[in-house]
């Protein structure tokens, strides 16, 4: 199969990143003919002169590059991840009006929560899922906490909301999990068109044993991912070691909690490599994941399976689809830091249950986030839209 792939990179990267790397190598390395459209917002997204707007609403020279990529190439199929901002929408005209089927991949709430977090001042948000344009957002300066930049993202998804840029052009969306898809189909979403494929990571060679590590933390430093929460419950366990690994707004106030506190047993890491990540994980005794705000996924998770370590989550979004309270894992009450150090100290001192949740997260993550049960979804997915494109097109008048 011939197959395009189109992502924009993050100015900080993060899981969806990984899942396009993770995706490419994969259709590689079974065989596939991958063309790619690879963009980076590194050094453009700028709050107070939002320069990217130009090409963030419709870029001609992405359109002309597309154009002769398929003219070269005619792929069977186009798989695009994000669009913000350097892709931008012209992609679904481009390719949909040269008849070429579409799948995008939902990795978070951005069509319907220009935040693209469902969160707002502490809590969760839903006052733009089904407006058309979602001007609450400029309101609450929700982007990046700049009116400017938010009114930006909000003129982009309101435009092509009014346009049914999407809903014309894609023959299939791909959700990772039930709860972002049914937020979408809450928005206004088809419903026969958003299929579940949840995201998949590499086996870093077998379930680890036993062990009497840390527990570990992995993600950005921000509100949304609940660092506030990880630090209060640490406050009260100065016996048990933590490492956070990732980098983000909230770095300067984790540091002034560890100083402040005395919380020697905490260990700020900052960004790590994938390698470094593998290594870890292995290492650690559980993963611990207090999301403030109910994600889409959690790839750390399933990367804490795939090595068979425990995970303590908060128990909202898809964390609960992905972590069964209990046998691959704890839920914890979302946003309470009393509640996230008791599940932890029952888990640590707990060595026989940390091994049997692990043990069973391992056998989760080989039936259903290994990457070769990916590849027969995601081809599955792409045979999918292309009938669903023949269908759509038998049914236009001539």
């Amino acid at each position: 199969m011939n197959i395009l792939l189109l992502h924009t990179k993050y100015r900080e990267p993060g899981g969806e990143d990984r899942v396009f790397d993770h995706e490419r190598a994969l259709l590689l390395e079974q065989g596939e003919q991958v063309s790619v459209v690879l963009e980076s917002n590194r050094d453009d997204v700028n709050t107070r002169r939002p320069v990217w707007l130009k090409h963030s609403l419709w870029s001609r020279p992405v359109a002309t590059r597309i154009g002769e990529i398929i003219r070269r190439d005619r792929p069977d199929v186009a798989h695009i991840h994000n669009t913000f901002f350097r892709l931008s929408p012209v992609v679904y005209h481009t390719l949909g009006t040269a008849g070429i089927p579409i799948v995008q991949t939902l990795h978070n709430y951005r069509w319907i929560c220009p935040a693209g977090t469902l969160y707002r001042d502490g809590g969760g948000c839903e006052e733009c899922i089904g407006k058309k344009v979602p001007f609450p957002a400029v309101v609450h300066a929700c982007y990046r906490n700049s009116l400017v930049a938010s009114a930006g993202l909000v003129a982009i998804v309101g435009a092509h909301n009014i346009l049914n840029t999407l809903l014309t052009h894609v023959d299939l969306f791909i959700s990772p999990s039930h709860f972002l898809r049914a937020r979408y189909i809450e928005a206004g979403f088809p419903a026969d068109r958003i299929v579940v494929k949840p995201h998949a990571v590499p086996n870093p060679g077998g379930m680890r044993g036993q062990c009497e590590g840390p527990a570990l933390f992995v993600g950005r430093l921000s509100e949304e991912k609940g660092v506030r929460i990880l630090f209060s419950a640490w406050r009260q366990m100065h016996d048990i070691p933590l490492l956070v690994a990732g980098d983000g707004p909230l770095r300067g106030f984790a540091g002034k909690m560890i100083r402040d506190y005395g919380m020697r047993n905490v260990r700020l890491l900052g960004q790590q490599t994938p390698a470094e990540m593998v290594s870890l994980i292995k290492s650690c005794s559980m993963l611990v994941a207090p999301s403030a705000v109910p994600e889409s996924f959690g790839l750390a998770i399933i990367e804490a399976f795939s090595a068979g370590v425990p995970v303590i989550c908060a128990g909202h979004g898809a964390a609960v689809e992905l972590v069964k309270d209990g046998h691959s894992g704890l839920h914890c009450h979302p946003r309470d830091p009393a509640d996230l150090a008791a599940k932890v100290r029952l888990l640590f001192r707990d060595q026989a249950e940390r091994l049997r949740l692990g043990k069973n997260g391992y056998q989760q993550f080989l039936e259903h986030y290994s990457l070769e049960s990916n590849y027969r979804k995601l081809t599955a997915v792409y045979a999918t839209a292309r009938n669903n494109r023949n269908e759509r097109e038998d049914r236009t008048p001539a």
